[in-house]
């Protein structure tokens, strides 16, 4: 049996699959593990519509204008809906039925994504759920919560690193307040058409995209130092930032009592600020020996890869 830890730390949000069809032997695996899935009284109100036809996927990657498209890809979606008459709380029985769903599919390695359809509009302003029920004949009674894509991965993601986990989100015995909370705040609601997690998903490596973006900037002043369009008084002032960089990063690195990601990130920037101070001593010898004078492309190139990567690789709910 797969540790149950070990798959939820694997789990992440695949948006491109192979061509290759998601095998039946599999398929019947994920839609048990739903009928497993726990409800308010036992009552099952869900209801699933598995659909593989290439054109009635490509028109249900159309039902919003961001966020659906990659249903297009993928060879198996999941229809996830509920019965409204019989509960009040359908929301959360099918939510907790479509992550059984997502979470048997990666047990069997296969790639899953979430795409929201509840309180969505299509490009037309039109409801998500209403063009669903035209789309799929189903009746009214049922309201649609999600649409799982499936299918095999064309990659495989880095998994949940757990020193980036919020740990601030946990309170003992009673409510702590979280760094820069107050009591006082107003409640705020999100309003139904409020961008969620699966429409944005996070970057947990913005270290990583921000010593990029310090690479790419750095390396094109290294080129317009080198090409005099840049003044020695300016050039001076703008490099002294390396050691800003520095202080930035330890500061980071004090807090990080208040996650671990802050040591982290904190790391990262300090340690940009002295690879740069290096790169600052290795230009003034290879001017001063002549050596190769365009080697601060490479340095603009390999923030951009840094970015690149850590953007795709960051894409999760």
């Amino acid at each position: 049996m797969t540790d149950f830890f070990d798959l939820v730390q694997q789990r992440r949000s695949i948006r491109k699959f192979t061509e290759q069809p998601v095998e039946p032997e599999k398929v019947e695996k994920i839609m048990q593990a739903a009928l497993m899935a726990p409800s308010g009284k036992r009552i099952n109100p869900w209801k699933f519509i598995l659909v593989t036809d290439k054109e009635m996927l490509l028109k249900l990657s159309d039902i919003r204008p961001h966020g659906s498209q990659l249903i297009a890809g993928a060879p198996l979606a999941v229809v996830v809906m509920a019965d409204t008459t019989l509960t009040d709380v359908w929301i959360e029985d099918a939510s907790i039925a479509a992550s059984y769903i997502q979470l048997e599919a990666e047990n069997l390695g296969l790639g899953s994504c979430w795409v929201q359809v509840r309180n969505r509009e299509n490009a037309d302003g039109r409801s998500a759920d209403a063009h669903l029920h035209e789309l799929l004949n189903i009746p009214e009674k049922y309201a649609v919560l999600n649409i799982v894509a499936i299918g095999h991965k064309t990659e495989n993601k880095f998994p949940h690193d757990t020193a980036a986990l919020q740990y601030d989100k946990i309170s003992n015995e009673q409510y702590t307040m979280a760094e820069g909370e107050s009591r006082s705040e107003e409640k705020q609601t999100a309003t139904p058409m409020a961008q969620t997690v699966e429409d944005a998903p996070s970057h947990p490596h913005n270290g990583k995209i921000l010593t990029g973006a310090l690479l790419i900037l750095f390396g094109l002043l290294f080129l317009l130092k080198r090409a005099h369009l840049l003044s020695p008084d300016v050039a001076d002032i703008v490099f002294s930032l390396k050691s800003y960089l520095i202080y930035a990063g330890l500061t980071f690195i004090a807090l990080h009592k208040f996650g671990k990601r802050n040591m982290r990130n904190g790391t990262l920037i300090a340690a940009t600020g002295l690879f740069l101070y290096c790169i600052d001593f290795a230009d003034w010898i290879w001017i001063t020996f002549n050596i190769w004078n365009y080697w601060p492309l490479l340095l603009v190139i390999t923030g951009a890869l840094i970015v690149f990567f850590a953007i795709k690789n960051g894409k999760d709910k």
